[in-house]
């Protein structure tokens, strides 16, 4: 059975939003009680561009695994409303549980993306200066 790419494209939106906004609040508090710097773009764009892929591989997955529970839903319903409630009310215990394992995969993959995005400290001095001291009043981890 086909997906409409409306359900899709609707699910992928809704679930993107919320992994996105409820996992980058909590890799915010993660990022400002961690011991250790960020590179604060390269954390937002890994965590971004992932939470999208995962939205889209969980919503795929669910709505595929709900179609075949929600066939005889679809087939009995008279509109495209009905059809659209007939398939999210027959097939919700599928679409909990890709929903579920997507937050999985988003908390791995935002740990993932703090480990790959730590910012290198001293990167401002030139490697030639690394004998000298560092001038007074300076911190060389600030």
């Amino acid at each position: 059975m086909d997906i409409p790419n409306s359900y899709l494209v609707l699910l992928t939106l809704l679930w993107f939003l919320f992994y996105w906004i409820v996992g980058g609040a909590l890799f915010s508090l993660v990022a400002v009680f961690r011991v250790g710097r960020l590179k604060k773009a390269q954390f937002s764009c890994l965590f971004s561009l992932g939470t999208l892929m995962i939205a889209v591989g969980a919503a795929l997955f669910g709505l595929r695994w709900g179609s075949i529970s929600s066939y005889e839903c679809i087939q009995t319903s008279l509109s495209n409303i009905e059809g659209f409630v007939g398939f999210f009310g027959c097939s919700v215990v599928a679409l909990m549980m890709s929903f579920i394992a997507g937050a999985v995969v988003v908390l791995l993959w935002g740990t993932l993306s703090l480990l790959l995005s730590p910012a290198r400290l001293g990167a401002h001095r030139d490697p030639k200066d690394r004998d000298r001291p560092s001038p007074p009043g300076s911190s060389p981890l600030a």
